[in-house]
């Protein structure tokens, strides 16, 4: 259906599109064998569509619809190696290729986000990670720049709650945290 038919001539309303420049991603802590001290192992991919729907409201507006779909084929980190076994034992993303996340409840968005001003929200909905969906709530900020709507969040979840197992990498990692943390930045762009 078309970003027009989508609207339905209702002026209050507006489809929005994921945009250029949108990443999703993941952060968890790891020991490197190298290292004395933990760090965080981040991977990032470009490759996030979605849209969204918002409905005018007096001075605020209304989230009233909304998905995001990441390609996990294509999250990438600073070693080849940790991407290599997050593919085949972590996420096992030749069997589960994409993860998604749709809205469930609406999202009042404050006047402030629409004036331009980073504004918290909570996002309600459904994560599928992984081949398991959970509902969750996203701690997210929001706000209307640049004629984009855009919206960050993150999610620290244990791993086991998605079925995902830390991957092993002998020898170069020497331990994985059980918890991980869903990142993304996602620019959405009038449909």
């Amino acid at each position: 259906m078309g970003a027009a038919a989508r609207r339905g001539g209702d002026a209050r309303q507006l489809v929005a599109d994921v945009g250029a420049g949108s990443v999703a991603g993941y952060r968890v802590r790891e020991q490197l064998a190298n290292l004395p001290a933990e760090s965080d192992a981040v991977g990032r991919t470009e490759d996030v569509s979605g849209s969204i729907t918002v409905e005018k409201t007096g001075d605020g507006a209304n989230l009233t619809a909304g998905t995001l779909t990441v390609d996990t084929t294509t999250i990438q980190s600073d070693e080849s190696r940790r991407d290599n076994r997050l593919r085949n034992e972590g996420l096992q993303t030749e069997q589960y290729p994409t993860a998604t996340f749709t809205v469930t409840q609406p999202v009042a968005v404050p006047a402030a986000a629409l004036a331009g001003t980073a504004s918290d929200v909570t996002l309600v909905g459904d994560l599928t990670l992984h081949g398991v969906t959970k509902s969750v709530q996203i701690p997210a900020q929001a706000q209307l720049s640049d004629g984009r709507v855009q919206v960050a969040g993150t999610l620290t979840f244990p791993l086991a709650d998605f079925g995902i197992t830390p991957p092993n990498v002998g020898g170069f990692i020497l331990s994985i945290s059980d918890q991980g943390t869903l990142e993304f930045l996602v620019s959405f762009e009038k449909a």
